[in-house]
């Protein structure tokens, strides 16, 4: 088959895994799966790049206080014309796959031709990979095409197009200039007897590297994060066993190497390293040169103390991917000919086998699906797009595509930690139940300060919005029992929670598919987290339905207050008749773990 051939079958099979990924993470995106806070955070980066401003409200400042994501300002024309926080997952698969098709063009020159797109077929599936594409997006990510690239140029001694590649590497992120720093050293060691321009122009962009990493980490980020409660990037906790600050950090690590030993030999640190590699582990040691050229990102993970960084289910891994499979296509490229057929099936056959062992692991981690999708999608719709907003982070990729987007955590604090009030501009929130219990007390602060009414609360969502005329509260909280009447407990949680009155209809209509209902709490010692009131519609001895709501949409307690609530449940087609709802307290949401009597009552639909 001719050499043009193999090409095409290659760029066919990355089309077709392109559109196939695009699928998925559109599935995804669409069903709210996104809950990290990266793809949120750089949608709305994004967004203000192409309104005139580097400065956005998850980050709490200038961009750039994170990483050094110099590229997203070359990113600006394309995101100015499609907006969304998707365009991003858009741009990180093609960046992949322009950099699969980079490597078949390795391949090509290395080993014949027709085991080419195969072999590229397995680094398309390969498991760091494959958690990359479907995960949430880095900028890291795209510079996946650019490590290729800077290889294939080496290769074909194209040494001006490998400098203008190392210094869009250098663009990329605050540890890229490392790898360049690596690229240089490897071009300089085995390519010097190349062209003499690589050995005038290798110890030019090794010392331009390291200014650019200085410069970066030493200088603009401790500008930038002046007067906050730190002074370079937060990523740099990550490596606290080595000191408190990056030059400390980077002493250490000179000076006593020991330090990192507990870390190096963790025995999370091999398993990483057994799924990291898998089959490959030893063809790609075999060429230990090529592997050094992604020293700087092996350390970086290996000796982090974040749980990401040691796992390939997350995007970390797919960089180091890259060093791993070049390594592996020169180590085969030297092997006698008579042999490398034979190894070429051996290796081949064992990727595809290793990545097979991963495909249940896949489906289990790619959810596409939500219930509430659609009661999502709607609650967002009723939102202004000038409007600012309190959110959960399953919320916020969507939400992204504006100047004032909150995250519901711990407290209400800036991405860089730095305290920092809401706005008064603040005018809706939106949460998805249960609410975290790190959230429940700042959110109850929130909501009993301002006067925010119920906009939408149905299912697991509620949507809150301020100053709506005579809009009902989410919670009534009502301090002094007596005003409440005498209290007899329809159902008791023992010991720390009482339902004194439920509100239920007697009878609905079919068309309406809704129930409201209406509780009375009251709880004599407070109630910090948990608790759950249960619902199931019978008809006879069938189960319907089933739901749970967390008592007072999960809020805090107090002793001896009381609390009225109202919340409402979408019902699947129900045919006219009679039914009986059950009513029970659980503990959490397990609707077979039942902690109180039941409560049965007449439910008629008409």
């Amino acid at each position: 088959m001719p050499r043009l051939n193999h090409r095409w079958v290659a760029i066919g099979i990355c089309l077709l895994c392109l559109g196939l990924s695009a699928w998925i993470v559109t599935l995804k995106y669409n069903a709210f799966q996104y809950t990290g806070k990266d793809l949120a955070l750089y949608g709305q980066l994004m967004w203000s790049l192409c309104h005139g401003t580097p400065r956005t409200s998850l980050f709490g400042g200038h961009f750039l206080i994170d990483h050094a994501n110099y590229i997203a300002f070359l990113l600006v024309p394309f995101y100015f014309f499609f907006q969304s926080a998707l365009t991003l997952l858009y741009i990180k698969l093609i960046a992949f796959f322009i950099g699969a098709y980079l490597l078949f063009l390795i391949i090509e020159k290395k080993i014949d031709g027709k085991w080419a797109a195969l072999f590229m077929l397995g680094y398309i599936s390969f498991p760091g990979n494959m958690a990359m594409l479907f995960f949430e997006f880095n900028f890291e990510n795209l510079a996946l095409p650019l490590f290729f690239l800077a290889f294939l140029f080496l290769e074909q001694k194209r040494f001006l197009s490998f400098i203008f590649t190392c210094l869009a590497l250098c663009l990329v992120k605050e540890n890229m200039p490392l790898v360049v720093l690596m690229f240089a050293i490897y071009a300089f060691l085995f390519h010097r007897k190349d062209n003499l321009l690589v050995m005038r122009l290798a110890p030019f962009i090794l010392i331009s590297a390291v200014i650019i990493f200085i410069t970066q980490v030493f200088l603009i980020q401790p500008a930038l994060t002046k007067g906050l409660s730190f002074h370079h990037s937060n990523y740099w906790e990550f490596y606290k066993t080595f000191g408190s600050t990056p030059l400390e950090i980077l002493k250490n690590l000179i000076l006593h190497p020991e330090k990192a030993y507990p870390l190096l030999f963790d025995p999370k640190t091999f398993l990483f390293l057994g799924d990291l590699f898998g089959p490959l582990i030893i063809p790609s040691l075999l060429s230990p040169h090529v592997l050094l050229l992604g020293l700087p990102l092996f350390l970086q993970n290996l000796l982090s103390t974040a749980p990401g960084q040691k796992s390939i289910f997350y995007y970390y891994a797919s960089a180091l991917s890259v060093f791993i499979f070049l390594a592996t296509v020169v180590s085969l490229s030297r092997i006698k000919k008579d042999g490398r057929q034979r190894l070429l099936i051996i290796v081949i056959t064992s990727l595809f086998i290793f990545n097979l062992c991963y495909i249940r692991e896949w489906a289990r981690r790619l959810p596409l699906k939500q219930e509430n999708a659609a009661l999502y999608h709607q609650a967002i719709a009723r939102i202004p797009p000038e409007a600012d907003i309190l959110a959960n982070f399953r919320f916020l990729p969507m939400l992204s595509q504006r100047r004032g987007v909150y995250p519901l955590g711990r407290e209400i604090v800036s991405y860089t930690r730095q305290k920092e009030h809401l706005p008064e501009t603040l005018d809706h929130i939106l949460i998805q139940l249960p609410i975290r219990a790190d959230q429940n007390i700042s959110l109850r602060k929130i909501i009993l300060k301002g006067n925010w009414a119920v906009d939408t609360a149905i299912d697991d969502i509620v949507l809150l919005k301020k100053n709506i005329p005579n809009g009902k509260p989410l919670v009534q909280i009502l301090k002094d029992p007596s005003n409440t009447g005498a209290i007899t407990p329809i159902l008791l949680l023992e010991p720390f929670l009482e339902l004194t009155s439920l509100d239920l209809p007697a009878r609905i209509s079919s068309e309406a598919r809704t129930l409201s209902i209406t509780c009375k709490w009251h709880t004599q010692n407070g109630l910090q987290a948990g608790g759950r009131i249960a619902f199931a519609i019978y008809n006879n001895e069938t189960v319907l339905w089933q739901n749970v709501h967390p008592v007072v949409y999960g809020l805090p307690l107090n002793k001896n207050e009381t609390a009225r609530e109202t919340f409402t449940f979408t019902l699947p087609e129900l045919s006219s008749g009679n039914y009986k709802v059950h009513v029970w307290l659980v503990k959490d949401n397990t609707l077979d773990w039942k902690w109180s009597s039941t409560l049965i009552l007449p439910l008629e639909v008409q």
